[in-house]
C-alpha cells in the first residue's frame, strides 16, 4: 500500500510540471521554425530596438582650423645720411609710406634733400669739366627728373647742358643763388625704388644727423613663415595629397603640407598684411579646393576583420546590405564619406542595436 501511494505522488508531480515545460519549449520551437522559414535572415538582437534609418547629408569639407603663423624676418635695406649740416626744418615722409627716386625726404636749413636711386651714392661736388661714372649717373638722374631733355652724347662729361640742368634743380631745392655746381649732399642714396619706409628718424628742429648714420629703414622682410595649431596641445598633420592654403582676411597663401611652411613666392603678398614689428599672424588653414562629401552618423559606420569600413543600407525587400566606405575624417559624432554613400541615400544609424552581426564583409 505504501509503494502504491509513492507511485501515485510521483505521477502527480510530473503532471504539475508539464505546463511549465510547455511554456518554455513553445517560444523556442517557434523561433526555430521562423529561422527555418526565412533562411536565417533575422538579424535583430533586441526585439525592442527600432531601426533608425537616416539620409546622408551633402557636406562641403574645408578641414579648416585656426592656426598661428610664426614669422622669421630679415632686416631691410637702409638709407644713410649724406654730409648734411644745419637743422631739420621739415620732414616729408613718415613710417608706413614709401619714397621713389627724386622724391623729397626732408628739408635741412631751408634746402630740400631728395632720395635718389642711382648706381652708386654721390660722394663729391661736380661741375662743368668734370667726368666720370658719377657724372654719367648724375646725367641719368637729371634726365629722369626732367631737368635734361636727354642724356648728353658724352654721358660721362659734365656738359654745359648739365650745368643748366643743375641750376634748374637748385631753384627747385630752394637755393637762392644757383651756381650750376652739383652738391652730393642734396641726394640721399636709395638702394631701391620705391623704398618702403619702416622707420624714419628725422625730426623737425633736430640737428642734421651725422654723415653715414641711418635715417630710414625698410620694414623687416619675411624670410620664412611656419604654421602651427592655435592650441599648443594639438598636432598638425596634413594630407600630402591635398593642396592647403593659409587664409588671412580674404587672401590665400599656399602651404607646403610636409614642412608646414608658406610658399616662398607668397611671402611678399603676406608681408603687406603684417602689423609693424609683429612676429606672428593669426589665420585659418584649410583645403585649397573644398571636398564634397556625404555626412552620416558615426554610429552608422562598421568595421571588418581587415579594418575595412562599411555602412548598412536598407534593401527594398527588407534587411540591410553592407556598402564599403571611403571616409574623409570625423568630428562631433559625424563621419564624412567621399565614396560608398551619396547624399540622400539612407543608412542604418544604429546597426549595433539592430543587426545580429555588424562585421563588414
Amino acid at each position: 500500500m505504501r509503494a502504491e501511494n509513492s507511485k501515485t505522488a510521483r505521477i502527480s508531480s510530473l503532471l504539475r510540471l508539464l505546463p511549465i515545460a510547455a511554456a518554455v519549449a513553445a517560444p523556442a520551437a517557434a523561433l526555430l521554425w521562423l529561422r527555418a522559414g526565412t533562411g536565417d535572415a533575422i538579424d535583430a538582437v533586441d526585439s525592442h530596438a527600432l531601426p533608425q534609418v537616416v539620409p546622408a547629408v551633402a557636406r562641403t569639407i574645408l578641414d579648416d582650423r585656426r592656426i598661428i603663423a610664426t614669422l622669421t624676418t630679415t632686416e631691410g635695406k637702409t638709407v644713410r645720411a649724406p654730409q648734411w649740416t644745419g637743422t631739420v626744418t621739415e620732414v616729408a615722409v613718415e613710417p608706413g609710406g614709401q619714397v621713389v627716386s627724386g622724391q623729397r625726404l626732408a628739408t635741412i636749413s631751408g634746402v630740400a634733400r631728395l632720395g635718389v636711386a642711382s648706381p652708386q651714392p654721390f660722394y663729391r661736388r661736380l661741375q662743368q669739366g668734370d667726368s666720370g661714372t658719377d657724372v654719367a649717373a648724375l646725367n641719368g638722374v637729371l634726365t629722369g627728373l626732367g631737368y635734361l631733355a636727354a642724356v648728353p652724347a658724352e654721358a660721362t662729361q659734365f656738359t654745359p647742358a648739365t650745368t643748366q640742368a643743375v641750376r634748374l634743380l637748385e631753384q627747385d631745392l630752394g637755393i637762392g643763388a644757383p651756381t650750376g655746381v652739383f652738391d652730393a649732399a642734396w641726394f640721399a642714396w636709395l638702394p631701391v625704388t620705391p623704398f618702403a619706409i619702416g622707420d624714419f628718424v628725422l625730426e623737425v628742429g633736430a640737428p642734421a644727423p651725422p654723415v653715414g648714420s641711418i635715417i630710414a629703414k625698410e620694414p623687416p622682410k619675411l624670410a620664412r613663415v611656419v604654421v602651427a595649431p592655435a592650441n599648443p596641445g594639438e598636432a598638425l598633420a596634413l594630407d600630402p595629397a591635398v593642396k592647403w592654403v593659409l587664409v588671412v582676411g580674404t587672401e590665400q597663401f599656399g602651404v607646403n603640407p610636409a614642412t608646414l611652411e608658406v610658399d616662398a613666392a607668397a611671402l611678399p603678398r603676406l608681408q603687406k598684411l603684417m602689423k609693424p614689428k609683429s612676429d606672428r599672424i593669426d589665420g585659418i588653414l584649410q583645403r585649397a579646393v573644398p571636398l564634397q562629401a556625404a555626412a552620416i552618423p558615426s554610429t552608422a559606420v562598421s568595421v571588418g576583420p581587415q579594418g575595412q569600413l562599411c555602412a548598412w543600407l536598407p534593401e527594398a525587400t527588407g534587411g540591410y546590405r553592407a556598402r564599403p566606405l571611403t571616409i574623409a575624417g570625423a568630428r562631433g559624432g559625424v563621419t564624412n564619406i567621399t565614396d560608398g554613400v551619396a547624399a540622400g541615400q539612407e543608412v542604418l544609424a544604429n546597426p549595433a542595436e539592430v543587426l545580429e552581426s555588424t562585421v563588414c564583409p
